[in-house]
């Protein structure tokens, strides 16, 4: 099946163009436990933290979990409400803060693997006169050293504190759709969960759910138009 006049095409980040589980379970894992350092939270179990944002004992990631498709804000309140079960009162706007900058900091830390040769779809990309976003629900401090360490130029950065529309607003997809003067039908998101799909079927764009994330093909198939296993595939469909 062939994707015909896509103008612009939206690539979620984790998942999609970076493997998933080697980046953030390490990060993560480093996050929590700087933080029950931090407040002496030795009491919490360090299990019912990762089980509150989606992932399991055997290391498996939900895709609707809040490690999946959360901000640093709803991960925050996941892990403070685990906290206060325990008996451990915090400040949410302060651990909000002291969460955020450990995630910022051991994510620099933590090295990424492209899912694809990233560089030679972008020159197909570019080739084609197809342009590019980047949407995730990471922030932007983190994206743009994403972006910069990796050499990868995107037209429009959508990120969880930057001000333009946010995943998973429908607003995105009209955004896009109207910075490359076209519409929303001629806009496809790429993404790895069900999340990053429905939102951009609904506002009309096409959608390609790729298997290098958290999902597998059977949750990613009701909300997309193709499944590949990983975005250098687009080559084949574009």
């Amino acid at each position: 099946m062939k994707l015909h006049d896509v103008r612009g095409v939206i690539f979620d980040k984790d998942g999609t163009l970076i493997e998933f589980q080697p980046f953030w379970i390490p990060v993560t894992c480093r996050v929590l436990s700087r933080l029950r350092e931090l407040y002496q939270a030795d009491a919490i179990e360090y299990q019912d933290c990762l089980s509150a944002l989606g992932v399991s004992e055997g290391g498996e990631v939900d895709p609707e979990g809040q490690l999946a498709v959360g901000t640093y804000g709803t991960i925050s309140r996941a892990v403070s409400e685990v906290y206060a079960r325990g008996g451990v009162e915090v400040d949410g706007a302060s651990f909000l803060g002291d969460m955020t900058r450990a995630f910022e900091e051991e994510a620099a830390r933590q090295p990424c693997t492209l899912t694809a040769d990233m560089h030679g779809l972008l020159a197909f990309l570019k080739k084609k006169r197809i342009r590019v976003a980047i949407a995730t629900t990471d922030n932007t401090e983190v994206t743009q050293g994403f972006l910069r360490e990796n050499r990868i130029a995107a037209d429009i950065v959508s990120t969880c504190d930057g001000p333009i529309p946010k995943k998973p607003d429908a607003e995105l997809i009209g955004y896009c759709a109207r910075a490359w003067d076209t519409t929303c039908e001629h806009v496809l998101m790429v993404g790895d969960t069900p999340n990053d799909l429905r939102f951009a079927r609904n506002a009309g764009a096409r959608t390609v759910g790729v298997l290098t994330g958290v999902s597998s093909e059977r949750t990613l198939a009701p909300y997309a138009d193709l499944v590949l296993a990983n975005i250098g595939e687009l080559k084949k469909v574009l």
